[in-house]
């Protein structure tokens, strides 16, 4: 087909329509996503085909309720982006503690690890964030402490290198509460053990 006649055929002035509604549907929802507009996201996500990045979006915008509706609509907490990095991920990278409650309420994995085999709790302890770091610990959730990187690293490693006393002393400390727990509760009696 010459290039004009998709101007004058029916059916490529519908698709293209059709892929322009799409387009300008998905640029509303990540607008209203990052922008934490929670009415704009619910009438872009009537329209709009694809969410693949918006909850990673909503999370950044430190919205529970933007990420709540996503994830009722069907969203996967635990969907990856650039690096292979989850939501969870992104709230670990940028300070979003409230996040971390939400989406390991939700099925998010706290295990789940990046390109370079970073976990969000490595990428909470190399940001020096105390609150995310704390948040995914007190989860009970989150046995990967001594999780190494591709560069043999674990969360302590990480929150040393980058000099966050506090973190190293919390991560430290809550390292060797994490071990009993996940080994004491194997057995009947979960009393607590000494490290």
């Amino acid at each position: 087909m010459h290039p004009t006649g998709i101007f004058t055929n029916p059916y490529a002035i519908e698709v293209l329509q059709r892929k322009k509604s799409e387009l300008v549907a998905g640029i509303e929802l990540y607008r209203a996503a990052a922008q934490g507009d929670l009415p704009g996201l619910e009438r872009a996500l009537d329209r709009a085909p694809d969410l693949s990045s918006a909850l990673h979006l909503a999370v950044m915008s430190d919205s529970p309720s933007l990420v709540h509706l996503l994830l009722e609509k069907g969203m996967d907490p635990n969907i990856t982006g650039a690096g292979e990095q989850t939501p969870l991920h992104l709230a670990a990278r940028h300070d979003r503690y409230k996040m971390v409650d939400v989406l390991i309420g939700a099925g998010s994995k706290p295990n789940s690890a990046a390109v370079l085999g970073a976990t969000p709790l490595h990428v909470a302890s190399r940001w020096g964030h105390t609150s995310v770091v704390k948040a995914f610990l007190l989860a009970g959730r989150n046995h990967n402490v001594n999780d190494k990187n591709v560069w043999r690293r674990t969360a302590l490693h990480l929150a040393a290198e980058h000099g966050s006393e506090d973190l190293v002393e919390f991560t430290y400390v809550h390292r060797n509460y994490i071990i009993v727990l996940f080994f004491s509760s194997h057995f009947k009696n979960n009393c607590i053990l000494k490290s």
